[in-house]
């Protein structure tokens, strides 16, 4: 809502990061809860309600992920691999990502799912990636693949109903959704084929999936965010940034 940012700071005691708040310029350093460490890697929710962050326990000899209200009220943490990279969190405190294996993960106030099992009633899994969760909390937006050996296609998971619904029908080689609306029901991502190695799409349920003209088919490229309706898509690269609807 921008009334709050966080920011990355590497100074000479150390690297850390910063929570501001735009209205009074005030700031204040965000640690891990339990021994004070530096978080890795942090991500804030749309309205700056929750923070997420990722750090090494010293102690444990673990890497923690840790989540917490801004305001310091409420808070989990949870043991998470080494490979694992935090993706983003909703405004409700649920917290996303994945290893770099593959395996997509949902943080739920103390509980941690797999993303894979939302799939449940068609051909497990894989592969799957979280990068990416509505404001809502309901909707979490990745790729995935259900062997080893084949590319990830764009797919979204709908954690209420546990529904699990393929984005790419098979029009790009591979793909994967990024972006998604504040309520869930707008999609958007990046998808590939042989002929055109960088493309973006618009997808939801009752509409399937449409390209939209007008991105550079440059591989430096990428879909940066979405506003909280989906009509408006701002892409950026080394040369210039544009706006989409």
């Amino acid at each position: 809502d921008g009334n709050t940012y966080l920011e990355a700071v590497d100074d000479s005691t150390g690297y850390y990061f910063r929570l501001v708040d735009t209205a009074t310029g005030s700031s204040r350093i965000i640690k891990s809860p339990v021994y004070g460490y530096n978080f890795d890697s942090a991500v804030l929710s749309s309205k700056g309600t929750y923070f997420a962050g990722v750090y090494y326990d010293q102690v444990d000899k673990i890497y923690k992920l840790s989540i917490s209200s801004t305001d310091g009220q409420d808070g989990s943490g949870y043991a998470v691999p080494d490979t694992f990279s935090l993706s983003a969190i909703s405004d409700t405190g649920v917290a996303v990502g994945h290893t770099y294996q593959g395996q997509g993960m949902v943080f739920d106030h103390g509980y941690l799912k797999i993303l894979a099992d939302y799939s449940r009633g068609s051909q497990p899994l894989a592969i799957s990636t979280a990068e990416n969760i509505s404001r809502d909390g309901t909707t979490v937006v990745g790729s995935f693949a259900r062997d080893v050996t084949q590319n990830v296609h764009a797919a979204v998971w709908n954690l209420a109903s546990q529904k699990f619904l393929e984005v790419d029908p098979g029009l790009f080689n591979h793909s994967v959704a990024t972006l998604v609306s504040a309520n869930g029901d707008v999609v958007a991502g990046q998808g590939a084929t042989i002929s055109n190695p960088q493309i973006a799409f618009r997808w939801t349920e009752a509409g399937g999936l449409i390209e939209i003209p007008g991105l550079n088919t440059d591989s430096n490229t990428v879909l940066k965010s979405m506003s909280a309706d989906g009509s408006v898509l701002v892409t950026d690269n080394t040369r210039e940034f544009e706006r989409l609807t």
